[in-house]
């Protein structure tokens, strides 16, 4: 904790010698000790000198109100530094798999919205045991884990729901804990974050703990080091510039606006599964919205969205060369990996 500057014999024994109740006189010991005018003023009343109180200013009716105050500003930065220490917030982590001179597949899951009424579960649950037998196979969970309506922040939602969102968190834990050692980030989706602004409750924060990978927050830049290669990959779960021409177009302004170095981008939220492999002039990249397992409602079709297929997008990372190959079906990235692995 930081605290207030001690005096010394010398800086005391001036005050006894030079004190004076002016102002202006007040200002001078303080300039000469390098002190302020209230802490010169009020260490005079404290030691006894007459006149001490007369010209202390903003003290209010607390004589010791400067002291208190150099001690508070000492406690709160003592809090944060651990605050700061307990946030697992990490949104530029780096793992690093330079030791594996094979392949890897990378895959991408988003919008389970456990808790929905429509929620797909048996074909979430399908996906994860199937996942859980792929070796060197690691995976993102890009947010909206679950559907979390809640009774302060869009109270109709809650019409929609099977379970509240206390039991939603325990399943979704209880599925992905089946693939612990695959994942390697989680983000926080908006509907994540409807705890978040409601009483400080940051569940990606909790899943990350229980998988034992990084949280990324709302998102931002994993360094993947493979062999000899090193893939950038940004992620967010929701992001500007949608377009309904182009539904990669929001992960490729995401990466040209806030990532320029990044090989993959993904951006979830939108429920619509896509995949682009894009040459651009200094290399190729991946741009890629990963769909999700809610199943059309009432909202999606009224916004014009019609059910995707449970696709898990995926990417073969290559380690000895610069090399990414892209699947927007999991089933196919699946078999064409375990053909090369």
């Amino acid at each position: 904790m930081t605290k207030a500057k001690s005096w010394t014999k010398f800086e005391v024994d001036y005050i006894k010698k030079e004190y004076s109740s002016e102002p202006g006189r007040i200002h001078e010991i303080a300039t000469a000790l390098g002190r302020t005018y209230d802490s010169i003023a009020t260490k005079a009343n404290r030691l006894g000198i007459k006149g001490g109180t007369t010209h202390v200013r903003h003290l209010g009716v607390n004589p010791n109100e400067y002291e208190d105050l150099e001690e508070l500003w000492g406690a709160i930065q003592h809090v944060q530094k651990y605050a700061q220490k307990l946030d697992n917030e990490v949104t530029n982590p780096v793992i690093d798999f330079s030791h594996l001179d094979h392949p890897i597949l990378l895959w991408f899951l988003a919008d389970a919205h456990v808790g929905a009424m429509n929620a797909e579960y048996d074909a979430l649950e399908k996906r994860v045991e199937y996942l859980a037998t792929v070796n060197y196979g690691y995976g993102i969970s890009v947010g909206d884990t679950t559907d979390n309506f809640l009774p302060s922040r869009i109270p109709q939602g809650m019409f929609k729901q099977i379970i509240p969102p206390s039991l939603q968190r325990q399943l979704i834990e209880h599925q992905f804990i089946k693939l612990q050692g695959k994942w390697l980030a989680v983000v926080e989706g908006n509907h994540e974050n409807r705890s978040a602004d409601v009483d400080d409750f940051h569940f990606s924060s909790q899943l990350a703990r229980r998988l034992h990978c990084y949280n990324m927050g709302h998102g931002g830049l994993l360094t993947l080091k493979l062999g000899e290669q090193s893939y950038e990959i940004a992620m967010r779960h929701k992001f500007n510039k949608n377009s309904y021409m182009n539904p990669t177009h929001a992960p490729m302004q995401m990466r040209r606006l806030n990532y320029p170095s990044a090989d993959i981008a993904i951006v979830a939220h939108n429920h619509q599964a896509a995949i682009t492999e894009v040459h651009e002039p200094t290399k190729n990249r991946v741009y890629i919205r990963p769909g999700s397992f809610k199943g059309p409602d009432s909202y999606s079709r009224s916004v014009g969205f019609i059910e995707t297929p449970h696709c898990i997008p995926s990417v073969i990372l290559y380690p000895e060369k610069r090399m990414m190959l892209p699947f927007l079906n999991l089933d196919a990235a699946v078999t064409t990996f375990e053909s090369i692995i």
